[in-house]
């Protein structure tokens, strides 16, 4: 969110850079420095990034978010969830069979 509020083309590359920190460096992703460290790696001006990850505006936009994920039933994460007519159901994925989830969408 914090990324985002700098540059809105930098939320995909951050989000990645996130990913990769913590599924191959296992590094926690709770962590502020390694917060910093990713922004810095996708180019971001890491005082405002700083500045913007502990503040109020960015804090409640997390709330909200996981306020929203809790009222569709999302609990763990990542999650899988199809919209349909504003009702969410959550989708079964497999990362080594696609057919798993494509089974749901058919």
């Amino acid at each position: 969110m914090a990324a985002k509020e700098q540059d809105p083309s930098a939320e995909k590359p951050m989000i990645l850079a996130v990913q990769q920190a913590y599924y191959l460096n296992a590094k926690n992703p709770s962590d502020d420095a390694v917060l910093i460290d990713c922004a810095k790696q996708v180019g971001l001006n890491v005082e405002i990034f700083a500045e913007a990850l502990n503040s109020t505006a960015v804090k409640q936009q997390l709330l909200a978010e996981l306020k929203f994920a809790r009222s569709i039933r999302v609990n763990s994460f990542p999650s899988l969830m199809l919209e349909e007519a504003g009702k969410f159901r959550s989708l079964v994925f497999d990362y080594n069979d696609p057919e798993v989830l494509l089974r749901q969408l058919a």
